[in-house]
């Protein structure tokens, strides 16, 4: 959640097109943050429990990246079932514009492709050249939202005569300095990537296989910074790590903080037995297989697949916990 956070404080801080300090209410920040970051499945394009649309992630309804899975760890979410996984929710959405074009094109009659945003696209009216009406009011066509934030819709509009915005040559100007400047971040980040790798791959060698302590830090680091808010709580519980005050950092959740924290002062034996409860803590709260694996993988969860490497009898520990609880609810 630390990259949504972030997201979210993005859109009340000045940047490059609104260069002075910018005046954000509170509504504005909610539609953003509920358009852009934790999406309401209720006002979806599709439906969730289409497992088809993209194959591989499976239905929303399976999924445990959204707050109705576990309702008890949203509390402000107040009954509504939010996606927490904004790209896996992108990826949906373009999926579905593809197959109701693909629907549209092969069927009679013509439609619009429209979008709720300003970009351009070849063959699209953008949201000054379009308005959604009726479908019996004069001019009105059938319209797919092929982009913006209701993309993959289906709705009725009419084309607006005489509008169409033009871009200024200062902000036009401003956007080719601005591509400029991300092909060469890119470039510097790709030379950058190519030559640690290089370096890493030395170092390994020159240690017998291992991680330095330093490399070994930054993985953990990195691995538990990408961990699902809830899954850094529970390990943070479990480590029993110190938790900083609420008001430390108001982008950021406690324990990811004091995670980051004590990561920082672990010794290497202790750090790689964290990356193997970060590896197995999304398994370790899965109770039903996951619906998305492909036919090719291994139908074993990451947790059964470290028992059986370390030589544990998965079988026996089944029949231990059956006994247990059967003599505990007698």
């Amino acid at each position: 959640m630390i990259y949504e956070q972030k997201e979210a404080a993005k859109f009340c801080l000045p940047n490059e097109y609104y260069p002075e300090q910018r005046h954000i209410s509170v509504r504005d920040l909610d539609q953003h943050i509920h358009n852009e970051i934790m999406i309401d499945l209720a006002k979806a394009a599709f439906k969730k429990d289409d497992a088809k649309l993209l194959p591989k992630v499976g239905a929303c309804k399976t999924c445990s990246r959204r707050t109705g899975a576990s309702p008890e760890l949203f509390p402000d979410a107040q009954g509504k079932d939010l996606c927490l996984d904004r790209t896996c929710h992108g990826k949906k959405l373009d999926a579905l514009v593809r197959r109701r074009r693909k629907e549209l094109d092969s069927g009679e009659g013509e439609y619009l492709k429209v979008s709720n945003d300003y970009q351009s696209r070849k063959g699209t009216l953008n949201t000054s050249e379009w308005t959604e009406c009726k479908k019996k009011e004069d001019g009105a066509q059938r319209a797919l939202i092929v982009g913006g934030t209701d993309r993959g819709k289906m709705t009725y509009a009419k084309k607006r005569e005489g509008y169409h915005y033009e871009r200024s040559a200062e902000e036009m100007e401003k956007e080719r300095e601005l591509k400029k400047e991300q092909k060469i971040h890119g470039a510097v980040q790709l030379q950058l990537w190519e030559e640690v790798i290089d370096c890493a791959e030395e170092d390994i060698d020159e240690n017998a296989g291992q991680l330095q302590d330093g490399l070994l830090r930054m993985v953990a680091q990195g691995f538990y910074g990408h961990l699902w808010s809830q899954h850094q709580q529970k390990i943070c519980k479990a480590q029993g790590w110190e938790l900083p005050k609420e008001d430390e950092n108001q982008w950021q959740p406690r324990w990811a903080s004091a995670g980051r924290k004590a990561i920082a002062a672990m010794p290497a034996k202790e750090i790689r037995l964290l990356l193997i409860k970060c590896a197995l803590i999304d398994d370790r709260e899965n109770h039903s297989s996951q619906p998305w694996a492909d036919e090719e993988e291994t139908e074993e969860g990451p947790l059964r697949e470290a028992a059986r490497i370390l030589g544990i009898n998965t079988k026996a520990v089944e029949k231990q916990v059956q006994e247990t609880q059967r003599e505990e609810s007698k």
